[in-house]
């Protein structure tokens, strides 16, 4: 989920996401979060919605170099 800047620090993504666990857990959903290290917004939404670091997956990348 990403936010325009101009609507960033208001709690909306937090709202969604919220709702978004309450009709997982409504319908029988098993909600997984997944981001990378780096994404620290993401790690400490993931947290304070009650996420916890379940493991780590290595996140690879090709880099071409020219």
């Amino acid at each position: 989920v990403e936010t325009s800047k101009d609507y960033r620090g208001m709690g909306l993504v937090k709202y969604v996401c919220a709702q978004m666990l309450t009709y997982c857990k409504t319908n029988n959903y098993i909600p997984i979060w997944a981001c990378r290290k780096e994404n620290i917004g993401s790690y400490k939404l993931a947290k304070s919605l009650g996420f916890e670091e379940y493991f780590t997956l290595p996140y690879y990348e090709l880099v071409f170099s020219h």
